[in-house]
């Protein structure tokens, strides 16, 4: 314990006054680790995140500013009543105060989705511009290999959705979208960013050369989840009535030069739309401002590149 604390000072403040403001409370608490692991054990068992969880519970049931602590102690007394008759009496599921299936009435699933689960909010029959109108007709025209004015009788504005959030089946991470959620804090973290792949025609310049399609990965952020119900119909060769679900994203304009030894892109404008089966979507991602450019921060395992891996 003398060792750390020695070490620390010897780093920070080298015993020298004029570097005292270098130790700030940070450093201060430093200083006390080794006296906490003595005096209580593994930092794991009291670390600050369960107990701040624990306030922000206790500060949503105050509801009188004149007598806050009474509202704390008849709620704090009634929780610890209540987890002891539950223990006691092993009554977890009778004594519940969540409404049964609550969470799973919040929760929509679609065949031929399985991997995806839909989550509030949703907008029935929404306005949808222009521009947003022909994209997802072209989509559709792409998904089903039919050309856009096949498509274009079969799509009906009343038959669509849109939804505000996404949860892949066996991943922790909620993709939301922009346009549908509420803003994100700026400390906090913004969960419509996403890494997608296209199959894109290498030579789409050249009208009358064979098309030839290439994968590429692409970043951009959700504005959308949208729901589609199209018909039984012939000109589809659609037998029974189909969902899709398309995903509306603004994409990144990435810069090559400004690419790191360790792959990471960066960009530092928005470029067009481009509306998406939800299938092509990959993963989220997180994004660093630093000195005009916003890095994108690619946790996924195929995308992170050792230094060996790197080519200059």
């Amino acid at each position: 314990m003398i060792i750390f604390r020695h070490f620390t000072l010897s780093i920070y403040y080298q015993y020298d006054p004029d570097r005292v403001s270098t130790c700030p409370l940070t450093v201060h608490a430093l200083l006390h680790i080794a006296d906490g692991i003595e005096a209580m054990g593994p930092v794991w068992t009291y670390w600050a995140f369960p107990m701040e969880r624990f306030c922000g519970l206790i500060s949503r049931h105050i509801n009188s500013h004149r007598f806050p602590f009474a509202n704390i102690d008849s709620y704090v007394t009634a929780i610890a009543q209540l987890d002891q008759i539950k223990l006691r009496y092993n009554a977890y599921d009778q004594l519940s105060l969540v409404p049964e299936d609550a969470e799973n009435s919040r929760e929509f699933f679609f065949e031929g989705y399985d991997h995806s689960t839909l989550l509030y909010p949703r907008i029935k029959k929404p306005n949808i511009c222009a521009g947003l109108h022909k994209q997802i007709i072209a989509a559709l025209a792409t998904r089903y290999d039919k050309h856009i004015s096949a498509v274009r009788p079969h799509f009906f504005s009343e038959c669509v959705e849109f939804w505000g959030r996404i949860r892949r089946q066996g991943a922790s991470d909620t993709m939301r979208a922009a346009q549908m959620t509420k803003s994100v804090a700026e400390d906090g973290r913004d969960a419509s960013f996403v890494r997608y792949e296209l199959l894109v025609d290498k030579y789409a310049r050249f009208k009358n050369r064979k098309p030839l399609l290439e994968l590429k990965t692409f970043y951009g952020q959700i504005q959308y989840f949208i729901v589609v119900q199209i018909p039984a119909n012939d000109d589809l060769s659609l037998a029974t009535s189909d969902t899709v679900i398309l995903a509306s994203i603004v994409r990144c304009k990435t810069v090559s030069h400004r690419t790191n030894p360790l792959g990471m892109e960066s960009y530092q404008t928005m470029g067009g739309t481009d509306v998406v089966d939800i299938g092509t979507i990959q993963c989220l991602v997180g994004r660093i401002f630093d000195r005009g450019y916003w890095t994108i921060i690619d946790r996924s395992p195929e995308t992170i590149m050792t230094p060996s891996a790197v080519v200059d």
